[in-house]
């Protein structure tokens, strides 16, 4: 079995055959960004998926905790090319499960999910991407609470009107009405219309 750079096991083949992830699934849900620079060094792929569609990139969102530099690794991941736009078999990209790993704006801001947020967007992630929901990252950042993405994804110009399966725009899935105005867009000045002579 390899050692990562800390002297902890790396790789479990009997656990990654369980799960069908590879060694930089691993790594990246481990939050090592030295083993993760190591592995593409040896050429493992960036955008390898396991059984469930998970690549290194979303493993390495869902695992993000509120140690110090935890976002380092998903700016690595995406300097190297990762597929932002990559779908797990729901149908979720990497910006649905960063908007989605917070219940509410306090519990964002200690873990920095807002930061993740803002790099997928300018890593070029599909704003408006549809799950097998048909849900968007705006669907599920106003789904939790999550003012600070809301406002991210809105900045960014997401789409307020698209409807998900259940028939419902991102403005239905606000459980908290002061929320509401973040998915509001500001209404364009009425331009001077010349009349015909």
């Amino acid at each position: 079995m390899s050692q990562s750079m800390s002297g902890a096991p790396m790789y479990d083949p009997d656990l990654a055959t369980y799960l069908a992830i590879g060694q930089l699934h691993g790594a990246c849900h481990r939050g090592s960004s030295a083993d993760v620079k190591r592995l593409l060094e040896e050429g493992e792929d960036i955008n390898e998926k396991a059984n469930s569609g998970l690549t290194p990139l979303m493993c390495a969102v869902k695992t993000i905790g509120p140690k110090p530099g935890d976002d380092q690794l998903v700016q690595l991941l995406l300097d190297n090319n990762a597929e932002v736009n990559a779908v797990d078999i729901l149908g979720d990209s990497a910006l649905h499960v960063a908007v989605a790993q917070v219940e509410s704006l306090n519990e964002l801001l200690p873990k920095g999910f807002d930061k993740i947020v803002d790099m997928l967007i300018k890593g070029n992630a599909d704003i408006n991407l549809v799950d097998k929901l048909g849900q968007t990252p705006l669907h599920r950042a106003a789904l939790r609470g999550n003012a600070k993405s809301i406002k991210l994804l809105m900045d960014a110009g997401a789409d307020t009107e698209i409807i998900d399966r259940s028939g419902r725009t991102p403005r239905d899935c606000v459980f908290d009405d002061s929320l509401l105005p973040l998915l509001e867009r500001p209404k364009e000045p009425e331009g001077d219309e010349e009349e015909g002579a």
